[in-house]
């Protein structure tokens, strides 16, 4: 069965586009809805960096042994004492991770143009859009490089992978393996690559790409490609 739907998640036929397209305006109100009502909760706390709202979130993963999204509900049961007890011990440990910290350079291949990849240098732990939402760029090219990413890549769930507005694409199969042992498929995932355009066997959502040191270290440079039918809007 695994199989038979990697088989149709992969076909590129017209049928299936009109399919997707139906889809994502049967869907388009239901996005909006499920926007993170968890990121919105924290950010009225106080916490309004995107990496101390992901380490809350799978710091509370952990505790209730599940892959499932976090939302507002399950904050406001652990209680606001908890929550704070939460930020700080993301916070020491992000702290930590800072002084041990690299930067490496990803190309990234924007779509409709002829330019060479833009280059982004992204620390190892980030995420392509912990990158983007980033309020702690270290210079102005990186915040210049995150505030054009997000021209492409919308990220309208706020990286709780309940949209495919963040689809990517690695061109070399060794960058997307190493990209799974970093953070592994989910079925979650899946599902929303399912619903994206022009999907690849190497596709992942961008709020799944956490870049490791060995990654970052790599000979040949990380590549990504953002694909032709993201965030039409632009055009």
């Amino acid at each position: 069965n695994k199989n038979n739907n990697n088989n149709n998640r992969y076909a590129s036929t017209n049928n299936d586009n009109n399919k997707k397209n139906d889809i994502k305006n049967d869907n388009k109100n239901d996005n909006d809805i499920t926007k993170d009502d968890a990121n919105e909760y924290l950010s009225q706390l106080g916490y309004n960096d995107a990496m101390i709202q992901r380490g809350i979130k799978e710091a509370l993963r952990s505790i209730h042994g599940s892959t499932k999204n976090i939302t507002r509900a399950h904050l406001e049961s652990f209680g606001i004492n908890g929550i704070k007890a939460l930020s700080l011990s993301v916070a020491l440990e992000l702290e930590k991770e800072a002084k041990d910290a690299i930067e490496g350079t990803v190309l990234v291949h924007l779509p409709r143009t002829t330019q060479p990849p833009m280059e982004i240098q992204i620390r190892n732990g980030q995420s392509i859009y912990t990158f983007i939402t980033s309020n702690s760029h270290r210079n102005q090219e990186a915040s210049a490089a995150a505030f054009v990413l997000k021209e492409y890549l919308d990220c309208s769930c706020q990286g709780t992978m309940a949209c495919s507005t963040c689809h990517v694409i690695f061109p070399h199969k060794t960058h997307y393996q190493a990209s799974l042992e970093r953070c592994p498929l989910t079925e979650e995932e899946e599902d929303m690559l399912d619903l994206a355009y022009d999907v690849t066997e190497t596709s992942r959502l961008g709020c799944r790409v956490f870049f490791s040191k060995d990654m970052l270290l790599q000979d040949h440079k990380i590549e990504i490609i953002i694909p032709n039918h993201v965030n039409t809007n632009i055009w």
